[in-house]
């Protein structure tokens, strides 16, 4: 279920890296409201948050084959979304502007939301953890490893036997120190 949400979202993106606004509902079946609208921003941040959240449970490894697409569509939402900063300057005495997005300019004025920069904050935060949690999987999918306890394990290298049969110094007993000491106390 969650591969095919993804996919119908990302194959509805525009090549700008936005969507386009949800329909309007025009019934008032939605109480007190006479449209309804989700930004891209909010789009963006639910799929950063959904791929994030995988990333943190170790199941992006699920997304791989698709994982590359979903950030580079991502990514040119990223863009979009540097392109789209609104600055105000304040009609205080901080000289700096104000930073942060709008996705309803009501009478062609400039203003911040605070709503779309909050979904902004959340899309580039999730968007950093699902680029990391990526890169983890990859550098993890390079590493081969023997597991111990497969049956092609040779019976030798198994610790019960190696331990006993290959101690390098008779007189401290290492492996046996070990065996002891960490070996039995983790089992």
């Amino acid at each position: 279920m969650i591969l095919p949400s993804l996919q119908v979202c990302f194959d509805n993106q525009d090549p700008s890296g936005c969507w386009s606004q949800g329909r309007i509902i025009m019934d008032n079946s939605y109480s007190g409201a006479q449209s309804l609208v989700i930004s891209t921003y909010e789009i963006a941040s639910v799929l950063s948050t959904t791929i994030s959240s995988l990333g943190d449970k170790h199941l992006i490894s699920y997304l791989l084959p698709n994982i590359q697409l979903f950030i580079h569509k991502l990514l040119l939402t990223l863009q979009y979304t540097q392109e789209s900063i609104e600055y105000l300057t304040p009609e205080t005495e901080v000289k700096e502007p104000y930073e942060g997005w709008c996705t309803d300019h009501k009478y062609n004025l400039p203003m911040i939301e605070s709503w779309t920069t909050a979904s902004v904050l959340n899309y580039a935060i999730n968007l950093y953890s699902v680029v990391l949690s990526l890169n983890r999987e990859l550098v993890l999918n390079d590493f081969h490893f023997n597991d111990p306890s497969a049956d092609d394990w040779p019976e030798w290298r198994r610790w019960d036997k190696f331990y006993k049969n290959n101690e390098p110094e008779e007189k401290i007993k290492v492996l046996e120190y070990l065996n002891n000491n960490i070996v039995a106390q983790s089992g």
